[in-house]
């Protein structure tokens, strides 16, 4: 374990906690008293990482500055957590946040969770959530299942692959997933899909809690986007943010992040002071 002093009194701690076979890095970002709760930022997969990461730090440091703790990681085979993407699935990934979620609350078994799942981490925190882990969670830009957020993340590097080459040939999505199926790799936006992954994808569907579920959470949609996620009874907890989708590609250097780091700041100090699930 690393320790190193950061600002305003506030200490951050990197290191590697084990999972299965492999090691899964995570960040801790601590107020210098006890956290009044704390957050596990559950982030996007594959190149949505690099693109989600400033973002996310930055959500950690202003959650830190308000006395809150935070967790930053990366899933096995992306990051800081080594390379191998291609020996992973979505299933392993969903066992990474809840080894991290236990990992936070033996750090600070005062201080109440809240789950922050964006994107691929959102459908994952469903999961776990639904599972018991956490008090609170927020479900960020969530789509139905694992296989629509794959198809989703294949159809925008094939758009992105046409703007760049506009003379190459076409290669259609369907093309990829029957190679996927036959058990080739393909390279997406840097990481290699296997039809482990594809298929493994299939079984994560997004867990939206009973509308009973006492426990407070959030689903946030960004700029507007499709409400097909939510169904009537869940209407009282979704939130549409006016945000900059932070894990695509954007014309902004650095996306403006204020208005989906005041939200999860706003779901913090809610979650503060509640009593920990059992």
């Amino acid at each position: 374990m690393i320790a190193a002093t950061m600002a305003q009194g506030t200490v951050g701690c990197a290191g590697y906690l084990r999972v299965g076979a492999d090691d899964v890095y995570h960040m801790i970002h601590a107020p210098a008293a006890a956290p009044r709760a704390c957050v596990l930022l559950c982030g996007p997969i594959g190149g949505a990482r690099e693109r989600a990461h400033r973002t996310l730090v930055e959500v950690a440091r202003a959650l830190v500055n308000e006395g809150f703790g935070a967790m930053r990681f990366d899933f096995r085979g992306m990051g800081e957590s080594g390379p191998g993407f291609e020996r992973f699935t979505m299933t392993d990934w969903r066992a990474d946040i809840a080894a991290c979620a236990e990992h936070l609350r033996g750090l600070f078994p005062d201080s109440p969770v809240l789950l922050v799942g964006v994107q691929a981490g959102a459908v994952l925190a469903s999961e776990c959530f639904r599972d018991g882990v956490g008090d609170a969670a927020v479900f960020a830009s969530p789509l139905v299942d694992g296989s629509a957020m794959l198809r989703d993340i294949l159809r925008r590097q094939l758009m992105a692959d046409m703007m760049a080459h506009p003379n190459s040939p076409r290669v259609q999505r369907e093309e990829i997933v029957a190679a996927l199926l036959r058990g080739a790799a393909y390279n997406i936006d840097g990481y290699f899909w296997t039809r482990g992954l594809w298929v493994d994808a299939a079984a994560h569907v997004l867990a939206l809690p009973d509308p009973g579920e006492a426990r407070p959470w959030w689903v946030a949609d960004f700029a507007g986007l499709s409400r097909t996620v939510m169904v009537a009874d869940t209407e009282p907890h979704r939130v549409s943010l006016q945000a900059d989708r932070f894990w695509e590609p954007s014309a902004y250097l650095v996306p403006r992040e204020t208005v989906f780091r005041d939200f999860v700041l706003g779901c913090a100090r809610e979650t503060a002071g509640r009593r920990r699930a059992a």
